[in-house]
């Protein structure tokens, strides 16, 4: 572990899950989608799923709003979410 360059606390890579978005409401909200949606929507991958953070999802939470769903990309495998690039 490293410290997140954001808080310092200790985290994987250059940032914690918190400071990466990927707080407790995220990881319920991300296993929701992912039961609803068991594939990836671009090719259509069952591995390695991710809920993708979309510019509405930041701007909530920078807001101290709660997360929806409908403020996220959607479902997509890894490869794909990457592929996407940044949402912020």
């Amino acid at each position: 572990m490293t410290p997140c360059l954001t808080c310092g606390e200790p985290g994987r890579g250059s940032r914690c899950d918190s400071c990466r978005g990927y707080d407790r409401q995220h990881r319920k909200l991300s296993r929701k989608a992912r039961r609803l949606q068991p594939f990836c929507q671009s090719c259509g991958s069952t591995e390695n799923l991710q809920l993708d953070h979309g510019e509405e999802t930041w701007r909530r939470r920078a807001d101290g709003l709660p997360l929806r769903l409908q403020d996220y990309r959607g479902v997509y495998c890894s490869a794909c979410n990457r592929a996407n690039g940044p949402a912020r």
